[in-house]
């Protein structure tokens, strides 16, 4: 699988997950909210209307939390099929000790715009 690949399906499963998150982090609050009212409920009636709603409220959080589950999975196997590691690159290649070295000498050029240098700051030789 290339990086690209990669990256093109985190950015559609990323905002899935953080949905799936959001809701069921706000399905759980209000189950807690429910059997907190249902701890300090007298009347009959009202334990079970409380018990009800609070049934409704789990099969939700239930099912966005197995909608996060689904997610993380996929990512997890997304992350899992992407086997390059990335780190530090490889270091320029040294220079072969076998290589032939060519001593070059100035060139006539070299030595004229070298020599006009010198005159022009004053140095004559």
């Amino acid at each position: 699988m290339r990086m690209q690949d990669v990256i093109t399906e985190l950015r559609d499963e990323v905002p899935k997950l953080a949905k799936f998150h959001q809701d069921a982090g706000d399905w759980y609050r209000k189950v807690w909210r429910l059997w907190d009212d249902f701890s300090r409920c007298e009347s009959e009636e009202g334990q079970k209307l409380l018990i009800d709603a609070a049934r409704e409220s789990m099969n939700r959080f239930s099912a966005a939390f197995t909608d996060m589950s689904v997610s993380i999975e996929k990512l997890e196997r997304l992350n899992s099929e992407y086997t390059r590691k990335l780190g530090p690159r490889d270091p320029a290649p040294k220079e072969d000790p076998r290589q032939m070295k060519l001593p070059l000498e100035p060139s006539p050029a070299r030595e004229a715009d070298d020599a006009n240098a010198a005159f022009a700051a004053g140095r004559h030789g």
